[in-house]
């Protein structure tokens, strides 16, 4: 009994700990016009907190625009419970399982000056580390611009 209450008391200082870990990472895109030529370049910054699926985003243009918003990764959470016999004690203990999975896919929104909007869709390359594991994706401009971006931990 005593060992089980250290280890659950470990875990949640563990999960305390980390609760307010953020981790940053940075994207790098080029707005493209709608005959595909390139009309300047956007970085993002990307914040997400541990064990969150949304990460607050802003993306700065080369133009000097700026847009705020919403990255969305999916996740579904589960928990499970067994019944297991202690032949020791004679007791039968509940023990629970809890998994978290993570989709590769994340959507995105973003609001700019004048009511102008950027929808984005994105493939994260390690979808447990979210945005930090890298990936790339598409955003598109409410004006119709396109633009390819990718994104790294920054380090």
């Amino acid at each position: 009994m005593g060992n089980t209450l250290n280890k659950n008391f470990i875990v949640m200082l563990a999960g305390i700990a980390l609760a307010g870990c953020e981790t940053t990472s940075v994207g790098q895109g080029v707005v493209q016009d709608l005959s595909g030529n390139a009309k300047g370049s956007v970085s993002f910054k990307i914040e997400e907190e541990f064990g969150e699926s949304q990460a607050k985003v802003v993306a700065r243009f080369s133009s000097g625009e700026i847009y705020r918003g919403k990255f969305i990764v999916q996740k579904t959470e589960s928990s499970t419970g067994t019944d297991l016999f202690n032949s020791k004690t004679k007791k039968t203990d509940y023990m629970v399982s809890d998994t978290t999975s993570y989709s590769s896919k994340a959507a995105g929104l973003l609001f700019g000056p004048s009511g102008k909007t950027m929808s984005c869709n994105m493939m994260l390359a390690s979808p447990k580390s979210g945005f930090g594991g890298g990936g790339m994706g598409q955003c598109k401009l409410s004006t119709g611009e396109t633009i390819p971006l990718q994104f790294t931990e920054e380090g």
